[in-house]
Order: C-alpha cells, then structure tokens, then sequence
C-alpha cells in the first residue's frame, strides 16, 4: 500500500492523511455541519480538484485542512479554510467503516449515507415545534 498523502487509497475506520493539489482551480467540495455535528463532505463538484484526484466520498469527515483543526468549526469557519487553501491541500479525513466496503466509490450515491428515522412530537394547542427546515432540492440534477 501507498503511503504517499499524494497517491495514498482512504482506509474506512482510519483517520487518514491525503494530499491534494487543486492548482488554481477549487477543491469542488460541497460540505454539510459544523461545530456541534461532524464536518462531513456532501458531494464532490465534478471541476473541482477533488473530483479529479477521486479519492473523496460522500460521507467522509473532514477533520483538518492544512494542519487546521475543523473538529469544532463552525461551518462558515470550515469553508473558509477550504476557500483559502494553497494550491496544495493536505487534508485529514475519517471515513466510517461500511458493510458494504466491497463497493467502489462510484456506485454510492448520496442517498447511501442517509439514516431515516421516525420522530413523534406532541404539542401542546397553539405551540410550535420552535424550528425550520431549509434545504436546497437536487432533483433535477439526479432527474433530468
């Protein structure tokens, strides 16, 4: 096994060092949490460095750019790091081990790192649930 951070495959339940360069571009990364909640990698933006290099999945956790401690970052901090990154990234990353660690990469989707859950709230008459939900839909990217 390659221990070069440049060339280096991620092993699940490891927490591993990789090397990226993104030259001028960006690194492509799309990032979901932040400070109380894992910073975990959404999807990878097909341009993007990190796309290219094809390391990254959706689901991993990134845990330090550059020697910079993401673990409690808030998630405009994160992305602000990973905006002002050098042209060579050196990231730290866990990827949690899977039972389906036999598959490639490129046969997950982001649907696999869904956990579905079922919440009953009861309220009181006249109460709210004291929260919004937001979101952006990715429908017509996955259903043209």
């Amino acid at each position: 096994m390659n221990s070069d951070p440049l060339l280096c495959p991620i092993m699940p339940g490891c927490i591993n060092t990789i090397d990226i360069c993104k030259g001028h571009a960006g690194l492509g990364l799309s990032i979901v949490g932040g400070c109380n909640t894992l910073l975990v990698r959404k999807w990878v933006n097909e341009g993007g460095a990190a796309y290219r290099d094809g390391r990254l999945t959706a689901g991993d956790q990134i845990l330090e750019v550059n020697g910079i401690d993401l673990r409690m970052a808030t998630h405009e901090e994160a992305l602000s790091v990973l905006r002002l990154s050098p042209q060579h990234v050196r990231l730290c990353v866990y990827r949690h081990p899977s039972t389906n660690s036999f598959r490639s990469h490129a046969a997950y989707t982001p649907e696999d790192m869904w956990d579905l859950f079922t919440v009953q709230l009861q309220l009181a008459p006249g109460q709210d649930l004291g929260m919004s939900i937001v979101g952006k839909s990715y429908y017509k990217k996955y259903h043209p």
